[in-house]
């Protein structure tokens, strides 16, 4: 909620005159509140002898949007802190000053290591396309043992998290994939991001996954928000769009989109999924088999049958249970021979 006028005036009063944290408060409610009057004062704010005043009017700055910041913001790259020299560079991109992008990817290999999720952030709120790449190499390096071989175990899950909120905010096909893998791994506000980001990018190839989330995510506003990225997607039962889902390479992917084939009760669907009993996923196979007693066609009783063969065992943690193909194959043939 944007400050009022009379908070405006306080704050601008606090960041002027005020001790420590009364500066550093101002300055972050500065930034929130959106109003012109703030830009003077942030820009003084520059050169605060607090690095964290500094750092935050630097970051603010870009939001603005006013071409009067673009001086003071430049000169802040002399700053003896890195940080506020990547918060400065940061705000000149989102002010349209692209040729300052190259100050924040050098800044990947400054060496500090709790600088580099810094970066990382800074990348994303910058919404320039070229940080998509490095967003992404961050992301899959957070999750290395490389990375908690080399930063401490918190910086790294900061790389994790500023990586993902920094990919959701592009409309890319590129970031279609690690945005996948987040639905499967990240915490719960995460898969909530991604999965909007998903829907917002409309990539066919994330309807498996989200298929899978919408159905089974053990929290509502995950599989909420996977729905309603469905629903921005197409229909999530498009028959075609699900065939094609099972041949993504990831087999959380392919379990779903198998399961949405067998709600579907499309005819079409009956030769990908007979197909999807020889998946190398064990629980791709139970699930096809489940889908084909739903659909309930004929043509599935012989492959069916075959399926009984099929011995695979895992357990449940959700349930508890131990689930096998063949006790999904069985029950798959009674509900076709019952009809």
């Amino acid at each position: 909620m944007p400050a009022v006028a009379d908070e405006v005036d306080d704050l601008i009063l606090d960041l002027k005159y005020g001790g420590q944290d009364a500066r550093e408060n101002a300055v972050l409610a500065l930034g929130e509140s959106g109003d012109p009057r703030a830009i003077d004062p942030l820009i003084e704010a520059l050169k605060d002898k607090d690095v964290q005043v500094r750092l935050w009017a630097a970051s603010d700055l870009g939001d603005f949007g006013d071409p009067k910041a673009v001086a003071p913001l430049i000169e802040a790259l002399k700053d003896e802190r890195p940080v506020v020299q990547l918060w400065a560079a940061s705000s000149l991109v989102k002010l349209g000053k692209a040729e300052y992008f190259n100050r924040i990817t050098a800044m990947l290999d400054n060496g500090d290591p709790y600088l580099y999720s810094e970066v990382i952030m800074a990348l994303g709120e910058t919404g320039d396309p070229r940080a998509i790449d490095p967003l992404i190499e961050a992301f899959n390096y957070a999750d290395t043992g490389d990375c908690r071989a080399e930063l401490p175990d918190f910086e790294c899950r900061l790389v994790y998290m500023y990586a993902v909120f920094g990919l959701v905010g592009f409309d890319d096909p590129r970031v279609v994939a690690p945005l996948t893998d987040v639905l499967r791994d990240g915490a719960s506000e995460l898969r909530v991001s991604a999965a909007q980001a998903l829907g917002n990018i409309g990539d066919p190839q994330a309807i498996g996954a989200l298929t899978y989330v919408a159905q089974k995510d053990g929290d509502p506003k995950v599989r909420e928000a996977a729905k309603e990225a469905l629903e921005k997607i197409g229909d999530p039962r498009t028959v075609d769009q699900l065939i094609e889902a099972l041949k993504d390479e990831d087999g959380l992917a392919r379990e779903g989109a198998v399961t949405a084939l067998g709600e579907t009760g499309d005819p079409r669907a009956i030769d990908p999924l007979i197909e999807a009993l020889k998946d190398e996923d064990w629980l791709v196979r139970s699930s096809a088999a489940r889908a084909l007693g739903e659909i309930g066609d004929a043509r599935a009783v012989a492959p069916l049958t075959e399926a009984l063969k099929d011995e695979s065992v895992m357990y449940m943690a959700s349930s508890g249970t131990y689930e096998t193909v063949r006790e999904a194959a069985a029950e798959a043939l009674e509900k076709i021979q019952a009809e």
